[in-house]
């Protein structure tokens, strides 16, 4: 998880350039042999970031909190999202998930008031618990054929939300859905 949770005014990583397991590029700390994505800066004025090639997993709460953040481009690499990765990044407007997307962890996107679409590839089977809780610019989400489950509060407070079409693949629908 992301060790520097919290630390808003964090702008700086400063780390050997030998050093075996981590790498920094573009204020981003990554873990080299899981090839997994831990944070990223949360202080920087960039408002855009682009997920280097490579890896397979952005870490729980990786950028949670880096309200700046308007874009963000993932790898083809990508397989996981973890837990809040992407919480709280209030001026997060856009976001394309790549198709390599196997997993997206409980309340991934909670709270990205400012995201307004979005399209889940298809191979994502499962919505987590949370995942686009109070999303409330949220006009169009497409969900995959496959979908099996939908966990509870995925779409809560997705006020801006006129319809969804659920996959007829659907097998659960958590409570508040």
């Amino acid at each position: 998880e992301n060790p520097f949770v919290n630390c808003g005014k964090l702008t700086e990583f400063r780390l050997s350039p030998e050093h075996p397991a981590l790498t920094v590029e573009n204020g981003m700390l990554s873990n080299r042999a899981e090839q997994t994505l831990i944070c990223r800066l949360p202080a920087l004025e960039e408002n855009d970031c682009n997920v280097p090639e490579g890896i397979l997993t952005i870490g729980c709460d990786a950028f949670s909190s880096c309200s700046t953040l308007s874009a963000i481009t993932l790898p083809d690499s990508l397989t996981v999202i973890g837990d809040r990765a992407f919480a709280a990044c209030t001026s997060l407007t856009a976001l394309e998930l790549p198709a390599s997307l196997k997993t997206i962890g409980e309340e991934a996107f909670r709270s990205c008031s400012a995201l307004t679409q979005l399209h889940i590839p298809d191979g994502l089977a499962v919505i987590a618990p949370g995942t686009f809780r109070g999303c409330s610019s949220l006009t169009d989400i497409r969900l995959p054929d496959g979908l099996t489950i939908i966990g509870a509060e995925a779409f809560d407070h997705c006020t801006s939300l006129p319809s969804i079409t659920l996959p007829k693949s659907l097998c659960e629908l958590g409570d508040k859905a």
